[in-house]
């Protein structure tokens, strides 16, 4: 049996679809399925299911065919079907199949509809992805099946053999003579020994890369051809930010969420977490909320509504007050405490919280907010991102460094006789003309008054 610690984790903690059981589950728990408890939306339960399950079906449809398009037409027939037998399932609430095999099954069965098993579209491509597509597209049907489903969907050689319809030894036995015409199939295209091709050295390792999904929008599609309306979900996209991609998820005409994507944020992992936080699933798009771009291009929020309803009160004022912050600026704690109106006891405690917890990085810009002493609070990003963020939006990081180390908190003009935040474009004068100040009582003192434009905490108290 396959190693259970090689197999991606599940992607979905939902108690009436457990998508991947572990590599030793039996053809017994197959064929029985999970426990369904009663669905009070069967809409939701198919959202969910093409949410989680879309790719990896369409992807096994165009590895095991070699054509996009097959992939595109067989699975959204696929997910029609499907949609038709989860709501008997759900109005009898009864025990049904697990999803992926299940899924699987009738993606196989409507290949073999649609077309000769033989009939494979030809790889295009000369590098090592199409050398390798191109050797898988020439095994035969049932091997490149069982090696698609093992080692591209990666479902264990039960699950797979629960697909196909037979022992769980012949499974074993076709993936082993599978990969060993692949490597004879690599080593041949590449006239040399198969460590010739770096990208590919074996094929084990290889083929999971084929899992990337082909066709962006193929989840919004199924469900569209299956009537399901847009408002029933959200959508997201997957943005290029000055720090990396950005996932960013809308619907309800606001964004409801994003993250930044790393090593550790996959899409599954923000579709996953968007759906707990929110109770509403995100399904991947290409097409951006307006806006969007406008805002990463420049910081300026404009018209680019974030929905921030389902924050506490305290954690919503925060927030606004941080979107306030002009591009290219940077506030303190005690400023954002008081623009949010905070109460007095804690309010330092409370923006940091709600800065640490921002569902909204980038587009609530966290990383213009900085401690009292002028260092930055980046607790909501990775780590070097909001410098990154700083140095894009034109702010000049070792000045800011070297006045944060010096103790100044404030820079004041002789010639306007005012006080700023550093940031500030109206203290940014003439060298000769700026004063330092470490805190509003010595820049009172001096005869300076609070800048109009940054509005300093001073200002803000007298103001209150």
């Amino acid at each position: 049996m396959p190693d259970p610690g090689n197999r991606p984790p599940p992607l979905l903690p939902h108690p009436a679809m457990n998508a991947q059981g572990p590599a030793a589950r039996t053809e017994q728990e197959i064929t029985r399925g999970t426990n369904r408890t009663a669905i009070a939306d069967p809409d939701d339960e198919f959202i969910e299911l093409v949410r989680v399950h879309a790719d990896a079906v369409h992807v096994f449809l165009h590895r095991i065919s070699g054509s996009a398009e097959v992939a595109d037409t067989a699975g959204r027939d696929v997910f029609l079907e499907a949609r038709a037998t989860l709501r008997t399932h759900c109005a009898g609430n009864q025990s049904g199949p697990l999803p992926r095999p299940w899924l699987m099954t009738l993606a196989l069965k409507r290949w073999h509809a649609l077309a000769s098993p033989s009939a494979v579209a030809g790889a295009v491509g000369q590098d090592a992805e199409g050398q390798l597509c191109a050797a898988l597209a020439g095994l035969p049907e049932k091997i490149r099946t069982a090696v698609v489903l093992r080692h591209v969907v990666q479902l264990s050689y039960a699950e797979a053999a629960h697909v196909q319809g037979c022992p769980a030894g012949s499974v074993k036995a076709q993936v082993s003579r599978g990969l060993s015409e692949l490597r004879r199939r690599l080593a041949a295209a590449a006239d040399g020994p198969r460590d010739s091709l770096p990208a590919f050295p074996e094929p084990v390792r290889a083929l999971p890369l084929l899992g990337a999904a082909v066709r962006t929008d193929f989840a919004a599609q199924a469900l569209e051809q299956a009537g399901i309306p847009s408002a029933c979900y959200d959508s997201y996209v997957r943005e290029q930010a000055p720090a990396g991609g950005l996932f960013v998820a809308f619907g309800r005409g606001a964004v409801t969420g994003t993250a930044l994507h790393t090593r550790r944020v996959t899409a599954e992992v923000f579709e996953a977490t968007h759906r707990a936080r929110t109770g509403r699933s995100a399904i991947r798009t290409s097409l951006s909320p307006a806006g969007l771009h406008t805002l990463l291009r420049t910081g300026t929020v404009r018209d680019l509504r974030v929905d921030l309803s389902g924050l506490d009160p305290h954690e919503r004022a925060v927030l606004e007050a941080v979107r306030a912050i002009p591009n290219g600026q940077l506030r303190p704690v005690s400023w954002i405490a008081r623009t949010a109106r905070l109460p007095a006891g804690g309010a330092s405690a409370t923006v940091l919280g709600a800065l640490a917890r921002n569902p909204f990085p980038v587009l609530v810009p966290c990383h213009r907010a900085t401690h009292d002493c002028g260092t930055p609070c980046d607790a909501a990003y990775p780590s070097h991102t909001g410098d990154i963020l700083r140095a894009a939006e034109g702010m000049d990081l070792p000045r800011l460094d070297g006045l944060t180390r010096r103790g100044v908190r404030f820079v004041g003009s002789t010639a306007t006789r005012t006080y700023c935040h550093p940031t500030c474009p109206r203290g940014e004068g003439r060298p000769e003309h700026q004063v330092f100040f470490s805190g509003a009582g010595q820049a009172r003192g001096a005869g300076f008054a609070p800048c109009p434009g940054c509005t300093p905490v001073a200002a803000a108290r007298q103001e209150a």
